[in-house]
Formats: C-alpha cells, structure tokens, sequence
C-alpha cells in the first residue's frame, strides 16, 4: 500500500476536491488530512525549511498578520540554521518531522524510516526544545512501515486538504485561487518554504492570510488546530 494520488490535475496544476480528501480519509484514517473541526481555524504548514533566503521573510508574515503555523523541518536544515529554527518557536510557531533530508519516504526501508524519523527528532529536539507531535513523509508517498514507524515514536502522519503543488511553480495566480478555493474549518494549507527558490510562497502568502479572514477561519499552528477540534 502507498499513498499514491492526494489529488487531481487542474489545466497541469493540483487540486484537492472535498470528495478526494473525505475518501483518502476513509481510506487511511490514521493519516491527518484534515482536522475534523467547525472552529473557525485552518493549519499553515510549511515543508522543507528553514532557509535564510525564504523563512525569514514568512516569519515576518506571520508576525504581521498575527498568525501562527507548523514548520514541517529538515534535519539537515536545522543543523545548518539552528538559530533560525529557534527563532521559529520563539514566535509561537510549532516544529514537525519532514525527517533528513528530501528523499522520498517510499524509497525507504522499514528500518531506513525509524532511523530517520528518530534522527530528524532528535535534532529538532536537541537544538529547539520541542518535541516533534507530527511527521510529513517526504514527497507524500510512503509504504505501511512509515505508518508503524511514525506510530512507534508517537507521532501523527500528516499530508494535507489545500496544496497546489508550489514546488512545481505553477503560477502565482493559480496559487492565489487554488488554495482560498479548498480552505475551510480544518484545512491543512500545505506550502514550501526550504532547500529551494520558494519565492512563490512568500508572494502568495498574504493572499492566503487574507483568504483566512474572508472566510472568518484563523491560521494555527496543526497542535492548536487538533486541540480544538478535540475539545
């Protein structure tokens, strides 16, 4: 088994309808699509950081616009900018798992897995304080060992419900449509914002905050998203 389709191709760019997320749901219901919640809140997520040349500027962002978020971090990029990564909690912002480096979970043995996910814990934990509650599988493709493993060090699988596949750079304004478009109660907005240009989301990232307020749903960190829609 692996998780092989989170959404469709819109003219060449992703989409995730409702109808998909509710099945994926139904089919793999320990994996965090979506938090099934009426508060009026959505999970910001960012994947692949930090970076000095991107995270900085939506951390700005967020402080702005007094918003809060989950950065999904690389152990290798925690090692590099262990300042950063500080400075992340420091603003109200939770740390996840995106493990290592960037190969795909799917290529990974059972054991490869629980090493990694253990490694990527370890850093966060040792240079930040927090402990990891959440893993993202790099690429989003992963086998049933990734479930156990995660299972194991008492961490969530999460992919998401609005993600307009950014590390493809489809353009700003299919962007600024797509993800507002698949918001509601419980979304999880996934965005890039490491070891590549991520311009794209810092541009893209007010809109999507704006959104946030048209539609009367504030961003959280995934910790506060889950807490509230347990009660």
């Amino acid at each position: 088994m692996t998780v092989a389709a989170t959404g469709l191709a819109v003219g060449g760019w992703f989409y995730q309808p409702r109808w998909l997320i509710n099945s994926l749901r139904r089919a793999l219901p320990s994996v965090l699509f979506h938090v099934p919640t009426q508060e009026p809140v959505f999970a910001l997520t960012f994947d692949d950081g930090p970076s000095p040349e991107h995270t900085i500027h939506i951390l700005d962002l967020l402080a702005e616009a007094d918003a809060h978020a989950t950065f999904f971090v690389m152990a290798e990029q925690v090692r590099k900018y262990p300042t950063l990564t500080r400075r992340i909690v420091e603003q109200g912002h939770e740390l996840a798992n995106h493990l290592v480096t960037n190969r795909p979970a799917i290529s990974m043995s059972a054991t490869e897995a629980r090493e990694a996910m253990r490694e990527a814990t370890d850093v966060i934990a040792d240079i930040s304080g927090e402990q990891p509650r959440f893993v993202r599988p790099p690429a989003a493709l992963f086998r049933p060992s990734f479930l156990r493993a995660a299972e194991q060090a008492g961490q969530r699988v999460v992919l998401g419900s609005a993600y307009a596949s950014d590390p493809l750079h489809p353009p700003r304004g299919y962007v600024r449509w797509a993800i507002p478009s698949m918001m509601r109660p419980g979304s999880i907005v996934v965005l890039h914002d490491g070891r590549q240009n991520r311009q794209l989301t810092v541009d893209v990232l007010p809109d999507i905050l704006a959104a946030g307020k048209r539609l009367e749903i504030e961003p959280r960190t995934l910790r506060a998203t889950v807490g509230l829609a347990m009660g």
